[in-house]
C-alpha cells in the first residue's frame, strides 16, 4: 500500500498561516490534511517516487530576486540540510518535477537575462542544468523507459503557445503535439502515457474575449480533442483517475462561488464542485486504489501565481 488516502484527489490550499496539501474523495467528503509548507518561502516541491522521504524544492526570500534556488533533501524542505542541484540562482521557476526513476530533475525556470522561461533538467545527485529548449508548464512521461516530457512552449509569432516533446536525456526529437495556436498549457499525461490532457484558451461563445477549456490529445499521434465548453471559466490543473473515468481540475471564474476543486466525468459531464475557491492552488492529482499516484507520477505542486508567457 502506499502512504497517500486511496482513491483520493489531492490539491493545495493556502490560508493565511501556510500552504497544506490536502486529500478529498470524488463525491466530496474526506477532506484531510495530508502536510503543510512555508508558502512564504517555497515555490514548488515534487517527491523522488524511488527514493523515500527526498523531494526536491525551491526556496526563495520574497525581499530579493533573483533568489530562487533547486535543492534536494527531506521533507522538512530545508535548505540548510539539503544539497543545493545546481549554483545557478533563478528569477522564477514554475515547477519542478522528477523523471519517474527518480534520476533526473526537471524544472521550468527564468534566470536574468533570460527573455523566455526554459525547460531545464539536470540529475538528481546535482551538477549543471541542461537547457532542453524555450517552455513553460510540462508533464515528465510517467513510463520510464520513454524519455519524454511534453511541455507548452511559445509559437513563432509570440502571441500563441503549442503542446510540444522532447527527449530529456538527450535533448533530440523536439516534436509538435499539438497545432491549436491558442495559449497551451498545463499538461498532464495519462497512467498509459498514451493522451495528454491540457488547458487551451477558446474564444467565447456568442460574445467576446477568450476562455479556458479542458482537451486531449494522442501521444504520438497528435489527435485532439475538445472536451469541456463552458463560458467564462478557466479550467486548469487536471488529474485522471485510475480507470480513467474521472477527471479533477481547477476551476477558476470571475465569480469566489463557482470556483474551486471540481470532479467530472471523463467526457466531460456530470461536473461536481468539491472544494471552494479560497486560496486554492494550479494542481489536482488522483491517488490510485494502492494510495500512490495514478500515472506513475509522485505529486509535484507549485505554490503562488503561474505565467502563461514571459
Amino acid at each position: 500500500m502506499g502512504s497517500l488516502p486511496p482513491n483520493a484527489i489531492l490539491f493545495t490550499r493556502f490560508d493565511g498561516s501556510g500552504v497544506f496539501l490536502k486529500s478529498i474523495k470524488e463525491d466530496g467528503s474526506n477532506e484531510t490534511v495530508l502536510a503543510s509548507f512555508n508558502g512564504d518561502t517555497i515555490k514548488a516541491v515534487a517527491a523522488n517516487p524511488n527514493t523515500a522521504n527526498q523531494f526536491a524544492f525551491v526556496n526563495f526570500d520574497s525581499a530579493t530576486i533573483p533568489s530562487m534556488k533547486l535543492y534536494r533533501g527531506n521533507s522538512a524542505l530545508n535548505p540548510a540540510t539539503s544539497t543545493q542541484l545546481t549554483t545557478t540562482v533563478f528569477e522564477d521557476v514554475l515547477d519542478v518535477q522528477f523523471s519517474p526513476d527518480g534520476q533526473y530533475v526537471l524544472f521550468s525556470a527564468v534566470r536574468t537575462g533570460d527573455a523566455n522561461y526554459k525547460l531545464f533538467v539536470v540529475p538528481a545527485a546535482g551538477g549543471t542544468e541542461t537547457i532542453l529548449d524555450n517552455g513553460g508548464d510540462f508533464s515528465v512521461c510517467p513510463d520510464s523507459a520513454n524519455r519524454t516530457v511534453v511541455y507548452s512552449k511559445d509559437n513563432p509569432s509570440g502571441t500563441s503557445s503549442d503542446l510540444y516533446t522532447v527527449n530529456y536525456l538527450t535533448g533530440a526529437g523536439k516534436t509538435a503535439l499539438t497545432t491549436l495556436n491558442t495559449e497551451t498549457f498545463t499538461p498532464s499525461w495519462n497512467r498509459a502515457a498514451t493522451k495528454v490532457y491540457f488547458s487551451s484558451q477558446q474564444p467565447v461563445s456568442g460574445g467576446s474575449g477568450t476562455q479556458t477549456e479542458l482537451f486531449t490529445v494522442t501521444y504520438p499521434g497528435g489527435v485532439t480533442a475538445q472536451v469541456t465548453t463552458t463560458d467564462a471559466v478557466f479550467e486548469s490543473g487536471f488529474g485522471v483517475n485510475e480507470g480513467e473515468s474521472k477527471v479533477s481540475y481547477i476551476n477558476f471564474t470571475g465569480s469566489d462561488t463557482d470556483s474551486g476543486v471540481y470532479v467530472m466525468n471523463a467526457d466531460g459531464t456530470g461536473v461536481l464542485k468539491l472544494v471552494g475557491s479560497t486560496g486554492i492552488g494550479i494542481s489536482t492529482y488522483f491517488t490510485n486504489s494502492q494510495g500512490r499516484m495514478v500515472g506513475g507520477q509522485p505529486f509535484h505542486f507549485t505554490f503562488g501565481k503561474r505565467k502563461l508567457r514571459r
